[in-house]
């Protein structure tokens, strides 16, 4: 057997890699001309294309020998840090903390203001935030989309229940049609999950989803892995959300893209979820599959 840590990486990868749940259920249809049309009201959150109101957000500003102060999706690691973004207006480093290095300047801070054509206008001063200040954990996945048997998930052959038979199971998994993606599902609390803890196969489940034969798809899975399995349905499979990913790379005013297998989703971050964009990209690519976070969230609407 491979020692811990490379037990554990393993796993980290398998985790980290392949996430895919089934979603509930499909709100697209096809239109008269074949393209997906979103049949669904918009989700919460998005903003109308008329909104004039004011924005909230907690991010980095960072102006440079190349440009002035900058909102910043992502910094990059290098030393002074880097980033490209909206232009502030109203920006003055002499009034707030922050870090320089080389001619650059940053810090973290709350900002609240208007944006218009690319351009983020201060309308209260800007409250500094420690770079390093903890943030949120992430959402733990669901153990599993199968219900629990009523006497526990059996272990069929825990000599096929290794970290190197784990290795094997999307490989297998994708011999036939449909895969959708994989994850692992937690039986024991998260403080308790360790290098040793990992790896013992009585401490999770391994969750196969695809949008193809079920059966088949067990049978395939269970040639490698003899440990607690469920394999479910999804509609999606991951070529198809990975597709739709390299499709939309292109969104105005992106600032990331990922699929969210785990709930069928491609997720799309932009400076702001304009309501005519999700509607935009619903009709082209399905409305049960984009999701569209924005960045900067407004605080002046009216529900």
């Amino acid at each position: 057997m491979i020692d811990s840590m490379r037990s554990t990486a393993a796993l980290t990868a398998f985790v980290g890699g392949m996430l895919v749940l089934a979603a509930c259920g499909s709100q697209q249809a096809e239109s008269s001309d074949g393209d997906a049309t979103p049949t669904a009201d918009p989700p919460a959150g998005l903003v109308p294309d008329d909104y004039a109101g004011r924005y909230r957000a907690t991010l980095t500003v960072l102006s440079s020998p190349a440009h002035g102060p900058q909102l910043c999706s992502f910094v990059m690691e290098s030393y002074p840090p880097q980033c490209e973004g909206p232009d502030v207006a109203g920006w003055d480093w002499a009034v707030v903390q922050h870090e320089s290095a080389g001619g650059t300047s940053w810090g973290t801070y709350d900002v609240v203001g208007t944006f218009d054509d690319n351009v983020f206008t201060l309308t209260e001063p800007p409250v500094h935030r420690r770079s390093n200040a903890p943030t949120a954990p992430d959402e733990r996945k669901p153990i599993s989309p199968c219900p629990e048997p009523t006497d526990g998930w059996p272990i069929p052959d825990a000599s096929k229940a290794t970290p190197e038979d784990m290795d094997r199971i999307g490989s297998a998994a994708r011999t036939v049609d449909g895969f959708a993606g994989v994850w692992i599902g937690w039986l024991i609390p998260d403080a308790e999950i360790t290098e040793r803890s990992s790896t013992d196969p009585d401490n999770f489940v391994v969750n196969v989803l695809t949008a193809g034969d079920i059966t088949a798809t067990e049978t395939a899975v269970r040639q490698v892995w003899g440990g607690k399995l469920c394999v479910a349905s999804a509609h999606h499979t991951e070529r198809e959300l990975r597709q739709i990913a390299d499709q939309v790379v292109d969104t105005p005013g992106m600032t990331s893209v990922g699929t969210d297998e785990i709930r069928g989703k491609v997720t799309i971050g932009v400076w702001v979820a304009y309501e005519a964009l999700w509607q935009q990209l619903a009709a082209e690519h399905g409305a049960d599959i984009i999701e569209l976070t924005g960045l900067l969230r407004p605080i002046d609407r009216h529900e």
